[in-house]
């Protein structure tokens, strides 16, 4: 069900052209995780336009059905973060706390070499999720059951994700490098 097949060009990764409508192409790095993670990847963006979306996925897991995962949802219009909650299309946008709103700094579309940092923390009772642009802190959100009406997720693998979207062309956004540092 899950299109999980990135695609490596140039040494970036990029999404399947096929990537659309929830169905999205999400790489998961293996092994065990700490729940700390803090992923900083930098954008590979060639010409196209449309609603294609970068992503950077936290304590993801899933299987063939589900996801599980608080996906960092870099969009032309701004970054939201969404917790996906098992099937296709079951997720909830967790609202931005601290005086963020998710837009990016200046107005500007990510672009070519910006560097995005998303990090994980927190425990059952209560996650939070910071999005930082070239150093710049965009984005903050929690979890709880208040929130998302789902406990917060304590475990699962960083990963990247794509969704090229209707005008994108899959070898035009992408990941340059994708780097986590996971502690307890």
């Amino acid at each position: 069900m899950w299109n999980t097949v990135a695609r490596t060009q140039g040494g970036a990764a990029y999404g399947d052209p096929q990537s659309a409508v929830f169905n999205d192409t999400v790489a998961v790095l293996t092994g065990s995780w700490a729940k700390n993670q803090t992923i900083t990847a930098v954008v590979r963006r060639g010409a196209t336009t449309g609603a294609e979306e970068l992503e950077l996925h936290l304590r993801l897991s899933y299987d063939r059905s589900n996801i599980w995962t608080y996906e960092v949802d870099i969009t032309p219009s701004g970054v939201v973060v969404a917790k996906w909650r098992g099937t296709q299309g079951n997720y909830v946008n967790l609202p931005p706390t601290n005086g963020t709103s998710g837009n990016y700094p200046g107005g500007k579309r990510p672009a070519n070499g910006d560097v995005f940092e998303a990090a994980v923390t927190g425990d059952a009772t209560l996650t939070t999720i910071t999005v930082k642009m070239n150093g710049v802190l965009i984005l903050q959100t929690n979890d709880s059951v208040a929130i998302s009406g789902t406990t917060p997720y304590t475990s699962g693998n960083p990963g990247i994700g794509f969704d090229v979207g209707a005008a994108g062309a899959y070898d035009q956004l992408g990941w340059d490098s994708f780097s986590v540092l996971a502690t307890n």
